[in-house]
């Protein structure tokens, strides 16, 4: 304790940076993200500002949609402050169109008449939808006012003139109709907006840049100058001297915290959450506390540690950025997590938020609290490996360089001698171990997520407002997240049907292999080979080898399934209108299985074992690529083994093959058979058209093991069996071929 209590003391001591300058970039870098900051919080704040202190005078103008002949009867009987403009539009939903109307109109509000109820008969219910800009409370009550002054009358005017009953809906996108300030809350919503908003933002900034200045200099610093290798020689455990820099720290960063903290005390709209707020506060320097003494101990100077936490601070701050939108956009988990459970649950308690739950908060300083105990282990561990303390005996800027360029030999040597080759993959540059792996990690979500975006594109263009109007439809009732999930899976199985869909899934894939081999061949300077695809005479060849595969797995599970009496055939052939749609999903499944394959097992997995070594690559390589299926529909735990079992089997044929042109072929026919050839869900997604139309024969649990349910056979043990049966062939194949050149090597 002595000495734990010494090192605290000889730390919160501590003043300046111990002569270490930032860099000259580092410095504009951070000028220029102070500006955006600035610049955020301004244009977060001016749209508020003008719509409660500037533009005080309620507008009149709506637009009308679709206006029957009753109310131009209603609105000529009945003169109003309210102006009106009139549109016709087919679509009900389309949101774009209104907004631009109103725009156009400087309306605050857009009546909607559906078409088909346009001209209703006596004695039938009609509905009125009304849209209008979220961007402030204000326009609600602008809504309110109207309905309560002028439409109320309308449909006072249909019940008794027409007998025609008729329901004004609560708007589609805003608060519900009984969420509206009141006139204290009103007065409060400056305050309130601070609380949510600025105020953690604040902490934020002041809690990181409080931990940087000293955070990464204890360590840091004594290395620099060549006084921690004496730190390390004394008796003092090295757990002692890590907790002891992490509390100087913690305790350093909470006083600028305290100090932010009398504000919110002086402020009786803050006063009741400031102590709730304070401990979310203190949770989190605690863990940058820790973050901060580790890099401090990773790195041999105070500048390489500062550097290297910068873009820490830019994520962090980025992050609370995202914050600073809506709360209702957060469900519980965000309340939860480290740094968004800070920053919003510090908001909802100022704010006096129904969305602060006690529980919530304490479970978030918990896991926070674990994350900074995590740090502090792993910053304990560190001392224990010499390359870490290697330059903490120099007593020279001539020895620190010497050590740097030892190390940096080091690692250009490391890169040549890669612990596994495949494809005859070298890596020409070495690459840290986080880099390497978050650009494994990535690439791939990021592009599929970018291209498969875009895919929507075309046909919601295509097919103007309707598309849009459709998936406004199916999320009109959703509630929790299985309805999500279900409402998600609908629209895909709408767009699944569309030719215009396919086809731009098909560029996209495209594209994406585009994508990686530019970043082979320019980037990485090397050949295509090195993901396992050689353009030679026998490319065409090892592609229609795994067309009978891919079929043929698939259709020997179809026979199970059937023989089992597990599914039964509803009815088989196509119409000549389907055959556009068929022609379009052999167009997206040929890119598609190429696509899969180069990502995980012609890229990730060579790229991984030259890193890694060969078991980690493929365990990453099909752990990944499992996951990125984990949130299909219908998604089970039988599902995630057996798509482990296909991607294990699909790196056994590449490493036993060195190529992936029959993993090409077989991802793309397994699909277009299961999918498009014997009518079954492919990976939760079901074929718009298929030649065999399947239906499962009940929904028994017993018969959803075997055919996946929802998921398709990718989750049932039909599929178990069969890629089981196919690791274990092409082991024995595998074995009886070393076999055998062993014995003619013998001969």
């Amino acid at each position: 304790m002595r000495e734990y209590l010494a090192i605290v003391r000889n730390s919160l001591g501590r003043t300046g940076n111990k002569g270490a300058k930032a860099s000259t970039a580092t410095g504009i870098a951070m000028l220029c993200f102070g500006f955006i900051l600035i610049c955020t919080i301004i244009s977060f704040y001016y749209w508020w500002w003008m719509t409660n202190y500037w533009h005080r005078k309620e507008p009149t103008k709506v637009v009308i949609v679709n206006a029957p002949q009753e109310w131009t009867d209603y609105t000529r009987d009945n003169p109003t402050n309210y102006r009106f403009s009139y549109y016709e539009h087919e679509y009900i939903f389309d949101l774009s169109q209104f907004n631009e109307w109103m725009e156009d109109e400087h309306a605050f509000l857009t009546l909607v008449f559906p078409v088909e109820e346009a001209d209703t008969a006596s004695g039938e219910k009609t509905d009125i939808l009304t849209f209008y800009p979220i961007n402030s409370l204000r326009n609600a009550d602008y809504r309110k006012n109207f309905v309560d002054e002028y439409l109320a009358g309308y449909q006072k005017y249909l019940l008794e003139e027409k007998d025609i009953p008729i329901a004004v809906h609560s708007p589609v996108y805003s608060v519900s109709d009984s969420v509206f300030p009141s006139e204290k809350e009103e007065s409060h919503e400056g305050l309130r907006e601070g609380a949510r908003t600025l105020v953690p933002l604040l902490f934020f900034i002041v809690i990181l840049y409080a931990a940087m200045s000293i955070g990464t200099t204890v360590i840091a610093s004594a290395k620099e100058q060549g006084t921690f290798a004496a730190i390390l020689m004394t008796p003092v455990r090295r757990s002692t001297i890590i907790l002891g820099y992490v509390t100087a720290v913690w305790i350093k960063t909470l006083i600028p915290a305290l100090v932010l903290s009398v504000p919110l005390l002086i402020i009786p709209f803050y006063r009741a959450g400031a102590l709730a707020a304070f401990l979310l506060m203190a949770s989190i320097a605690l863990f940058v506390a820790a973050l901060t003494v580790l890099i401090s101990a990773m790195n041999s100077s105070v500048v390489s540690a500062q550097t290297t936490f910068l873009p820490i601070f830019l994520i962090f701050i980025v992050l609370c950025v995202m914050c600073m939108e809506s709360g209702e956009d957060f469900g519980r988990l965000y309340y939860i997590m480290p740094l968004y459970g800070q920053f919003l649950g510090s908001g909802a308690v100022l704010s006096h938020s129904s969305d602060f739950n006690i529980v919530n908060t304490f479970l978030c300083i918990l896991i926070t609290t674990a994350l900074a105990v995590i740090c502090t282990g792993i910053t304990i561990k560190l001392l224990d490996f010499e390359r870490f303390t290697v330059s903490t005996v120099s007593s020279s800027d001539k020895d620190l360089r010497r050590s740097a360029k030892l190390v940096e030999r080091a690692n250009r040597r490391a890169a040549f001698k890669p612990k596994a080759s495949v494809f005859g993959y070298k890596p020409r540059r070495f690459i840290p171990a986080a880099g390497f792996i978050s650009g494994q990690i990535l690439r791939p979500l990021g592009l599929l997520a970018i291209f498969q975006m875009l895919a929507l594109l075309p046909p919601l263009l295509m097919t103007g407002g309707s598309g849009l109007t459709d998936i406004l439809l199916s999320l009109k009732d959703v509630a929790t997240m299985d309805d999500v999930l279900e409402s998600s899976a609908a629209i895909v199985g709408v767009f699944m049907s569309t030719p215009a869909f396919l086809i731009s899934m098909g560029v996209g894939y495209i594209l994406i292999i585009a994508v990686y081999f530019f970043h082979i061949k320019v980037v990485e300077k090397n050949s295509l080979s090195t993901i396992g695809l050689s353009f030679d005479r026998r490319a065409i060849t090892r592609y229609l080898v795994g067309i009978p595969l891919g079929a043929g797995m698939i259709g020997l599970v179809f026979l199970i399934l059937m023989a089992t009496g597990n599914i039964e055939i509803a009815s088989t052939g196509i119409k000549n209108s389907d055959i556009p749609l068929l022609l379009a999903y052999f167009f997206m499944w040929i890119p598609q299985g190429a696509t899969e394959e180069i990502m995980f097992r012609g890229f990730m997995m060579s790229r991984t074992a030259s890193r890694f070594g060969l078991v980690p690559a493929v365990a990453v390589s099909s752990l990944l690529f499992c996951l990125f299926h984990g949130l299909n529909p219908g998604f089970t735990p039988l599902a995630l083994i057996n798509l482990i079992l296909i991607s294990v089997l699909y790196a056994l044929i590449a490493l036993k093959t060195s190529q992936i042109w029959t993993l090409c072929a077989a991802h793309t026919m397994w699909n277009l058979t299961q999918g498009n050839i014997v009518g079954l869900e492919v990976s939760g997604n079901s074929g718009g058209v298929s030649f065999i139309s399947s239906r499962a024969t009940s929904s028994s649990a017993a018969n959803v093991l075997w055919t996946g349910g929802s998921f398709g056979p990718e989750g049932g043990l039909a599929v178990t069996l069969i890629v089981v049966a196919a690791i274990a062939v092409v082991l024995l194949i595998s074995a009886a071929k070393k076999k055998n050149a062993v014995t003619e090597s013998a001969k």
